[in-house]
């Protein structure tokens, strides 16, 4: 029997929020060096329901929510090239969602049920009491989250949009890398970035939301010090190493070729769509301006990213259902 509840591991996760290539799986292997907790490093479980259903589960919704849990646990034991791992082998994962599935077939669990007994038992095994997960798009549902798990302790982790891009841009595709580099467009990555911060300061707004901020920034500039002051936030103690080696690609990028440095032109659209957030964050702006020089190349990252969403939007119903969520609530403040 792999499923051990109490009533931390249930009543109150730890989910990380922000963008992707922010070095939020830092940030959770941090999270993982606080006593009694344990985070799963990019889970996408409220994706993966509502690529399935938010309601009552049949038998076989229940079945395929499960296999796309087992299926993430099992990349990351596998792929996993920085940070810790769920410490279950692939055939201790094989079992815990047999066991889950004959547990809940006929009893039509919603989703946030079958998350909880799949994070508390990964807790369990990594000898925790209490469980988190990051997802960094998570930031456009805070509000449905809170609903489901009304103690939610949300972190969001702030890095400059233009670290955020150059990041991005020096991303390499393969197998165990964290994104894609397709998914690179200075624009949407910058509005992301802006419906980040707009999503975040109104949710601080609201009296049942514990959001902290924590900046990237000073996280690797003094990586202890922040993990104290995370357990402080968290009512725990620091007992992991937090000091590691080198950090994952979004913070370091590969070292087997040259970096890309952004264009004016990528530089100036990303803060002209930022705007006043950009300030507000307390980032300067750089004052570049855009060069004709620099088209040729946008209009290039321009067709790759938009054949690449449109590919996989029709491929995957999973990433259909964040590329519609993200317009929705890109176009409303409050959501």
């Amino acid at each position: 029997m792999f499923y051990a509840p109490t009533s931390a591991s249930t009543a109150d996760p730890v989910i990380v929020i922000g963008l992707p290539r922010s070095g939020s799986s830092y940030l959770a292997h941090v999270l993982s060096c606080l006593r009694g907790l344990w985070v799963f490093d990019d889970l996408y479980a409220y994706q993966k329901a509502a690529a399935i259903t938010f309601g009552p589960m049949s038998d076989h919704q229940l079945a395929t929510f499960l296999d796309r849990l087992a299926w993430e646990t099992r990349a990351r034991v596998i792929w996993e090239r920085d940070f810790g791992v769920p410490a279950l082998d692939r055939a201790g994962i094989d079992a815990l969602e047999a066991e889950l599935l004959a547990e809940w077939t006929g009893r039509h669990p919603t989703w946030s049920e079958i998350t909880e007994q799949w994070m508390s038992a990964l807790a369990t095994a990594n000898g925790a009491q209490r469980w988190g997960y990051k997802t960094p798009q998570d930031f456009l549902h805070i509000g449905d989250l809170l609903v489901t798990w009304p103690q939610t302790q949300f972190l969001h982790l702030l890095r400059d949009p233009r670290s955020i891009l150059k990041s991005y841009k020096n991303l390499e595709a393969g197998k165990g890398t964290d994104g894609d580099p397709r998914s690179y467009h200075p624009v949407i990555t910058a509005l992301y970035w802006r419906t980040a911060q707009e999503k975040i300061r109104l949710a601080q707004e609201r009296t049942d939301a514990s959001i902290t901020v924590i900046r990237f920034e000073d996280l690797v500039a003094a990586p202890t010090a922040a993990a104290d002051d995370l357990a402080s936030v968290l009512g725990t103690t620091v007992i992991g190493d937090v000091e590691v080696s080198s950090f994952n690609s979004s913070a370091t990028g590969s070292t087997a070729r040259p970096k890309k440095a952004l264009t004016d032109t990528e530089v100036w659209l990303c803060e002209r769509v930022i705007g006043d957030e950009l300030t507000l964050a307390g980032y300067e702006s750089s004052g570049k301006r855009p060069r004709v020089r620099d088209v040729p190349e946008l209009i290039a990252v321009s067709w790759r990213f938009a054949f690449f969403q449109l590919v996989r939007s029709v491929r995957d119903p999973e990433k259909r259902s964040s590329v519609v969520s993200f317009a929705k609530r890109t176009l409303t403040r409050r959501g």
